[in-house]
């Protein structure tokens, strides 16, 4: 029956590891890792730009640079995920109107 089961546990790397040590036997339950590198601030642009398209927001080409702008000078670090800068930006409001 545990063969039917899967567990899937995402996050920082070091975080991931503080979780996977925090209890005896966790880290033997779970078989196969995959970590993905940070994304260049053209992915995170672009990131953001199709997350926009599905919610039907049109963005000013303004805004783009600005989005380079911002993701340039956002430190990472252990707090901010792959893909956090499109999401944190897309949680402090719409940087776009509408489209239609």
């Amino acid at each position: 029956m545990s063969d039917d089961v899967v567990v899937i546990a995402a996050g920082c790397t070091g975080r991931m590891g503080s979780f996977l040590t925090s209890n005896p036997g966790l880290a033997s339950r779970f078989t196969r890792t995959v970590e993905f590198a940070d994304h260049p601030v053209e992915e995170l642009v672009l990131i953001t730009e199709s997350m926009c398209e599905t919610h039907r927001y049109e963005l000013d080409p303004r805004t783009l640079d600005a989005l380079a702008a911002h993701y340039t000078s956002m430190t990472r670090n252990a707090s901010l995920a792959t893909a956090g800068p499109p999401a944190v930006s897309s949680r402090r409001g719409p940087t776009a109107r509408p489209s239609g």
